[in-house]
């Protein structure tokens, strides 16, 4: 049974609709011009099916909500160009990722042009029933994050998804959602998979992850690398590096294109607007701490390949 199916626009769309799985989800668009993405989540019985597919490079991070337990599979990628990472680590091959249940937080680099599905399943459940096959799938749970599928395995799944989709998830074959998880648990306890551990990040990737839930947190405030490592207990050198490895951008560039996405939703979606009372362009530019309207238009053309205004006229027209 399909539960919800979103068209997403900006990031601040995407942390809304995560909102129940992780409340504190941060996320961060890391390429120029219009996000366009689509969330769809689907009851499967035992456990929930997400679909997070993205036409841009997107940076998720967050915590673990302790009862559940998240899988992804990257059933569409681009080619090779970008690589997924998982916890700072980059997925060399197809397979399974973000599963570790002793980590009590996430971070995902999701490359544009990818459709990722996520199996969420209660902690217990998934746990009382690797017991009782295998001791290997419970250990691997414990100690790996990243687990190497056969290609047939994520075909078998991809045609699974596939199918979900094309029939908005009112017509599926029975017990579909037990087969997707005896794929995935037949591949965990097999004994000839390779896996890559989990892994402590390093100072650099740390200091990335709180810089980003900084900004995320007070999108209206603009601070400098002093102020920043001040209130992050966090070395300049660290804040810099970390932001560019991982973000390829500078500390000003990572503020500014989270507040652009924020303006970017607010132009998009008149409920938003109607609920802090504002009316339009320079109310946003406003509300968001830019300079001047002008100031603010020029930045997001650049950002989105198109003015402010154009946004707001096009999100009219589509509502019209």
């Amino acid at each position: 049974m399909k539960i919800f199916d979103h068209f997403i626009g900006s990031c601040a769309d995407l942390r809304q609709l995560f909102g129940r799985i992780s409340p504190d989800m941060a996320v961060v668009q890391l390429g120029r011009g219009p996000l366009l993405g689509r969330l769809q989540s689907f009851s499967l019985g035992a456990f929930r099916l997400t679909l997070l597919e993205t036409n841009q490079t997107l940076f998720l991070a967050g915590t673990r909500r302790p009862e559940l337990c998240a899988i992804a599979i990257q059933l569409k990628g681009n080619d090779n160009v970008e690589a997924i990472r998982a916890q700072g680590h980059i997925l060399k091959w197809d397979g399974i990722f973000g599963y570790n249940l002793n980590l009590k937080d996430y971070d995902l680099k999701i490359p544009g042009n990818s459709l990722i599905a996520s199996i969420i399943i209660d902690r217990k459940d998934l746990s009382g029933r690797l017991r009782n096959n295998d001791n290997l799938g419970l250990s691997r749970f414990e100690t790996t994050n990243q687990l190497r599928l056969k290609p047939e395995t994520v075909e078998k799944i991809r045609t699974i998804t596939d199918e979900l989709i094309q029939t908005d998830g009112k017509s599926r074959e029975p017990g579909s959602g037990d087969q997707i998880l005896e794929i995935v648990f037949n591949e965990v306890m097999a004994t000839n998979r390779e896996t890559v551990p989990a892994a402590v990040r390093e100072n650099r990737h740390q200091a990335a992850i709180e810089l980003l839930h900084w900004c995320i947190k007070h999108p209206e405030e603009h601070k400098n690398a002093n102020e920043l490592s001040n209130l992050l207990f966090q070395s300049r050198t660290s804040l810099f590096k970390g932001c560019q490895e991982h973000f390829h951008q500078t500390l000003g560039e990572l503020q500014r294109s989270i507040r652009l996405d924020l303006a970017r939703q607010l132009l998009l979606n008149p409920e938003q607007r109607q609920k802090l009372g504002l009316a339009g362009v320079g109310d946003i530019s406003r509300h968001l701490g830019f300079t001047s309207r002008s100031h603010f238009s020029k930045r997001y053309e650049h950002h989105y390949a198109e003015l402010p205004v154009e946004t707001l006229k096009r999100q009219k027209a589509t509502v019209l």
